[in-house]
């Protein structure tokens, strides 16, 4: 059996810290906190599961993406900064299920416009509600929200 996302991270962990890799090592310690603190919340897990792992890494990573586009829009002040949070979007993205794009993405678009009959944006809720549901981690909402305006805009 493969590891579990906790044991993965307390070895790169580990490891980072023999290689003097700040880098990784940040990451790593910025994301244990996280969910540290998911798991100190008012009823919040008991145990780090790989599940809750994924949505405190989508998380992590969905704010991380934020804040790099913020500090893409400042151009060379924020080149640095904007590398690091690239680095850490990449470092932790293989901890994630595989992302639905593209035209298997389209289809489950055009599916879900289906089965709700959405026939404007203004129903737009509704259809991303329905994807969302049953791929919960695997899409992108903005990625939803282009299909979306393509077909029904």
């Amino acid at each position: 059996m493969s590891q579990s996302i906790d044991e993965q991270l307390k070895d790169q962990m580990k490891t980072a810290m023999k290689a003097k890799d700040k880098q990784t090592l940040g990451v790593v310690r910025m994301v244990r906190a996280a969910m540290q603190e998911r798991m100190n919340q008012p009823n919040g897990p008991q145990e780090a599961t790989d599940a809750i792992w994924q949505e405190v890494i989508a998380a992590y990573i969905k704010r991380m993406g934020k804040a790099a586009e913020e500090y893409r829009k400042t151009g060379e002040q924020g080149a640095a900064k904007l590398s690091e949070l690239e680095f850490e979007i990449n470092y932790l993205k293989p901890f994630l299920p595989a992302q639905i794009e593209g035209a298997e993405l389209e289809a489950i678009v055009k599916e879900a416009i289906s089965k709700t009959g959405a026939s404007s944006m203004k129903e737009m809720g509704k259809v991303m509600g329905f994807v969302m549901k049953d791929n919960k981690g695997r899409v992108d909402s903005k990625a939803i929200k282009e299909i979306l305006q393509s077909l029904l805009g």
